[in-house]
């Protein structure tokens, strides 16, 4: 999750992003109507399913900020929200259209800002990543962009050429990285040299904690220490920081079992995002920092 806080700004503490996925004709009405203040009219007109198209909504809210009433500019920025959902957050298979489920995350205007919505986009794309590895499936559907990014980050010898203009107090993160390519090999070798590169790898080519050298500005915050579920809607995936120490910048030790083991309610999930603070592994248990391990080291070898 400090990946994701990092690199694109957004929460990860708050409320779990969680609510049903399911949305009947009643249902999709009330939503739309009541979140985005569309007449009935024109649902009748427009919308035969339970999703909204990414350019349906961009048409539909363009310019309605412009002398508008406090309540249709809400309207107008939920309308905003669920069409960057669409595009980039949570794309789904159709690459067009959103399910208005997530209206549900976006009913209280005031607490929008309150959800961690990092830990959201970190299972959806999650949830994605596990589905991309099974046979004969060509396509990943997530923000792919957070994807490349974290790659980066984490392996400078894959990294566009970066932004001059990038300064390191700016958020997003991402934005320090230009769209200009590395120099690939052919594209139909491009995988086998990837491989190659990869197989490769020296430890030392790793950068496990890249932003070190902006935790003045941004900390790294405890909750990436949970030892439990990240949920989108009702989609729940494992997230167990314990496997990854040695990335938060401590030791890494052998892992305790996987958890949570089993899929869970809604209500089992929502009640364990509350408590939390109560499955951030404690101090004791992030075992010794690697600055202290190294300091250690170095001093093992000038004696």
């Amino acid at each position: 999750m400090d990946d994701v806080s990092q690199i694109l700004g957004v929460p990860i503490s708050g409320h779990a992003t969680v609510g049903s996925s399911s949305v009947d004709a009643e249902s999709f009405g009330l939503l739309v109507k009541e979140c985005l203040g569309i007449p009935q009219e024109v649902l009748d007109e427009q919308f035969t399913s339970n999703k909204l198209s990414n350019e349906w909504l961009k048409g539909y809210f363009s310019k309605k900020i412009d002398d508008s009433t406090a309540a249709e500019v809400e309207y107008a920025v939920k309308g905003y929200l669920l069409f960057m959902f669409g595009c980039l957050l949570f794309v789904d298979k159709t690459g067009t259209h959103i399910s208005v489920a997530y209206l549900r995350l976006l009913m209280d205007y005031k607490e929008i800002k309150n959800y961690a919505w990092g830990a959201g986009i970190l299972a959806y794309m999650f949830g994605a990543l596990r589905e991309a590895s099974r046979a004969k499936v060509y396509q990943i559907t997530c923000f792919v962009h957070l994807l490349e990014a974290w790659i980066y980050e984490h392996f400078p010898m894959f990294a566009p050429q970066p932004n001059m203009d990038y300064k390191e107090e700016q958020i997003p993160r991402m934005g320090r990285w230009t769209n200009i390519s590395s120099t690939y090999p052919n594209p139909k070798n491009t995988q086998k040299w990837f491989r190659q590169v990869i197989d490769k790898l020296h430890p030392s080519q790793v950068l496990w904690d890249p932003y070190s050298n902006v935790r003045d500005l941004r900390p790294l915050n405890h909750i990436s220490f949970l030892h439990g579920a990240l949920c989108i809607l009702d989609k729940t995936e494992p997230y167990n920081a314990n496997r990854v120490l040695r990335q938060l910048g401590h030791k890494q030790t052998i892992p305790t079992a996987r958890w949570p083991k089993k899929r869970m309610t809604l209500t089992q999930t929502d009640t364990i995002w509350k408590l939390g603070d109560l499955l951030v592994q404690d101090v004791e248990h992030r075992q010794t920092r690697l600055d202290e391990l190294q300091e250690h080291r170095q001093t093992r070898l000038d004696d």
